[in-house]
């Protein structure tokens, strides 16, 4: 019995043995990759391995200067470059930073982005026809498995929570043109900020503590397409609020052909703060609107566009009920408007402006100033207090002074303190 007692003893300790060399050999094994992973040495090689793959996959050029990844989720990806089959520039990004918490998606509570810097971005987006597709498809096609068995619809899925912090976006270079949807859109981004505070897709509610634009030209163009029927969506409309919506600098061309209408916006100081902007309960709450030394041009081919057509519209319903009047189904609360030294042009088809000739098919409006409080238009009572307007017309009208408070019910119209100065004319009174 004691020499049974005695062999098992040895035999435990050399199991013992075994299982401590094998998870000191696991532990090692795990380490060493961690450490492999970490090195720079390491992710080099494997990002060398990965762009090989690509690059085998899609036939293109692929290349990636550096990318460097964390356990806790931070990346950093500098010189990534894509070639379309053509050998032209797809996708060139010159730096990217991001924070990605990887525990919530894990434990499958949230998907987010606690900070992104993305600088130097080009992008070459293009469709010819629908049959080929984006310039992009061939990815699709290289990494695309087997035709996948239809899955049916889960009603009862919701979207995913997502979280979204600080973005920084800036020098980016982006076009798109799409000749089925006939989109042609080039967008040259200086410098964009955005701060979220709250990110529902479910629900559609969007909340923003500051989306900041500076020094952006954006161009586009829409041209006529076949009509597509429209589908029918079950989706809320958007929930929006931003604190602080400002941009600087930007400019804008807008060319729809199908409506016949163009738009040139030069904005070098705008701001809105939204406080409230509900479309689905057409509820609208904003604190200071601001447009200062900007200029907005507003060109139509024909008298027969999206614009004259909605006013036509109206007028007809007009003639036919003069005294009938339908408050509109919303609410609007602006605390204060604030345009200042801005310059707004509208024109219909070839009409220009001439001196002594006022024609309302072409409008050019200099040192154009508008100072509004209080406007509102809740429980069909509308009213504001107009501090300051005034402009200078091409045709020779000078709007030197208007200084009013106006407020509307069902019943009355009331005008008070009115100063009212137009060229050599006054009038003043309540």
């Amino acid at each position: 019995m004691e020499k049974e007692k005695r062999k098992k003893k040895p035999l435990r300790k050399k199991i013992l043995r075994i299982i401590a060399w094998f998870f000191g050999i696991l532990f090692l094994l795990i380490f060493l990759i961690i450490i492999f992973i970490r090195s720079p040495w390491g992710q080099n090689i494997i990002v060398q391995r990965a762009v090989q793959y690509v690059s085998d996959k899609t036939h293109t050029a692929v290349a990636i200067e550096k990318l460097f990844i964390t356990f806790d989720g931070n990346i950093m990806l500098k010189g990534l470059y894509l070639e379309d089959t053509k050998g032209d520039t797809l996708v060139y990004s010159k730096s990217l930073e991001a924070g990605i918490p990887l525990l919530p998606i894990i434990r499958g509570n949230a998907i987010g982005i606690d900070y992104l810097k993305w600088e130097g971005l080009k992008a070459n987006i293009f469709r010819k026809d629908s049959i080929e597709g984006y310039n992009f498809q061939f990815l699709i096609d290289a990494f695309a498995t087997d035709k996948p068995k239809p899955v049916e619809k889960d009603t009862s899925s919701t979207m995913p929570n997502i979280i979204i912090g600080d973005v920084f976006f800036s020098d980016f270079d982006l076009n798109f043109q799409d000749d089925v949807l006939g989109i042609d859109t080039d967008l040259k981004l200086g410098n964009l900020t955005l701060q979220m505070k709250k990110t529902d897709l479910e629900k559609m509610d969007f909340r923003a503590s500051k989306i900041a634009l500076s020094n952006t030209r954006a161009h586009f163009k829409q041209t006529p397409v076949p009509p597509t029927p429209k589908e029918e969506s079950d989706m809320p409309l958007p929930f929006l609020q931003v604190d602080e919506l400002a941009l600087k600098n930007v400019f804008v061309d807008f060319i729809s052909e199908p409506n016949r209408i163009a738009a040139n916006l030069e904005l070098a100081d705008f701001l809105i703060e939204l406080k409230k902007g509900d479309l689905e309960a057409n509820e609208f709450e904003v604190g200071n609107l601001r447009l200062k030394n900007s200029v907005v041009i507003l060109h139509t081919q024909t008298e027969t566009n999206g614009v004259t057509e909605t006013a036509e519209n109206l007028k007809d319903e007009a003639k036919k009920d003069i005294q009938k009047f339908d408050w509109p189904e919303m609410r609007i609360a602006v605390s204060k408007i604030d345009f200042r030294e801005n310059h707004i042009g509208y024109y219909v088809s070839d009409a220009q402006v001439k001196k002594g000739i006022f024609d309302a098919n072409a409008l050019d409006l200099q040192d154009f100033n508008l100072v509004v409080n209080d406007v509102h238009l809740k429980d069909k009572k509308a009213g504001m207090v107009i501090d300051r307007f005034s402009f200078e017309e091409g045709s020779g009208l000078i709007l030197k002074k208007l200084e009013t408070a106006i407020s509307a019910t069902d019943e009355d119209i009331v005008v008070a303190n009115l100063d009212f100065a137009l060229n050599e004319n006054s009038l003043k009174g309540d």
